[in-house]
């Protein structure tokens, strides 16, 4: 909006003015001795004039494959849905299951534990292996952006590229890295069926190997949300992974205190707690990351 001044000469007043005011103008010229022109007459108006239109960006279209990442996200609510059927046909299931991780008992009931239980609890147990597969591979694209890191795996011969954490290698490394946990759990629970064995009879060990996939089970409730939320949100993965780690601590404090409610029978125990603590509850899950880790590179 401009405000604009026009000048109208004098032989265009006329169509301005007419009558009385035609006579004043008349009798201004001829007292003002013998000019032919009048004083030009000034009118002020307001010009809207159009703004410029700004010159948008061209809009690029994401050459990012999402196919696979459907599919990934297919997988967890299937089995979300899948559970949760299961879960309304018996809402004891995790009552159950919460006692199976924190109880000790030398005999139960026959019908603490039936076939319906179990499944229910190994449906929950791969869903917290899909889970943590998307968490670890969330974690192994934090790591590499740290110097440090980077440095030490490229001494040892492993590269992190670019191109493993964008486009269509995304889901692909985050269903690596969860085969690669579903295999790790099922080497676990070997590992904790053959020791308990070994140290302690079939009753204690079946005890103790049900205290493991109840507890991993139930950290299920925290880790299918933060993995839906990695894949959502990779803006935020510090603070999902932050609470990744809080749950996983405290599923492991209540696993070990159950274990060591089991196997802990004198002094001479501590020794082999110490043992325990290392080789099943410390180095795995070490191996666990640095295995995911060396398939992405070599894979992706």
């Amino acid at each position: 909006m401009a405000l604009t001044a026009q000048i109208l000469p004098a032989d265009s007043l006329s169509a301005h003015y007419s009558g009385a005011d035609s006579i004043a103008v008349d009798s201004l010229a001829v007292d003002s001795g013998g000019m032919d022109t009048v004083v030009p007459d000034t009118v002020w108006y307001l010009l809207l004039e159009p703004p410029v239109e700004p010159t948008l960006p061209a809009h690029e279209a994401p050459d990012t494959d999402t196919t696979g990442m459907s599919w990934i996200l297919t997988a967890l609510l299937a089995l979300f849905i899948i559970i949760a059927i299961r879960f309304r046909s018996n809402s004891k299931y995790l009552a159950a299951m919460f006692k199976d991780a924190v109880e000790v008992r030398e005999r139960g009931n026959v019908f603490d534990e039936t076939v319906r239980e179990e499944s229910f609890m190994g449906l929950l147990n791969v869903m917290w292996c899909i889970s943590v597969g998307i968490l670890l591979y969330t974690l192994i694209d934090l790591t590499r952006g740290i110097p440090w890191v980077t440095e030490r795996l490229a001494s040892s011969g492993i590269h992190l590229k670019e191109a493993c954490f964008s486009g269509a290698a995304r889901p692909l490394g985050m269903a690596l890295c969860a085969g690669v946990t579903l295999l790790w759990q099922v080497v676990m629970v070997g590992l904790y069926s053959l020791i308990g064995n070994v140290f302690d009879d079939s009753s204690h060990t079946r005890m103790w190997l049900t205290g493991y996939l109840a507890t991993t089970g139930l950290s299920t409730l925290i880790f299918f949300p933060l993995a839906l939320l990695a894949i959502c949100y990779p803006e935020d993965t510090p603070v999902i992974l932050s609470v990744a780690l809080g749950g996983l601590i405290l599923a492991k404090l209540v696993f070990i205190w159950k274990g060591f409610r089991i196997f802990f029978r004198n002094f001479s125990s501590w020794l082999l707690f110490l043992y325990y603590l290392c080789s099943l509850e410390i180095v795995p899950l070490i191996l666990l990351f640095v295995t995911c880790l060396g398939v992405c590179a070599t894979i992706l």
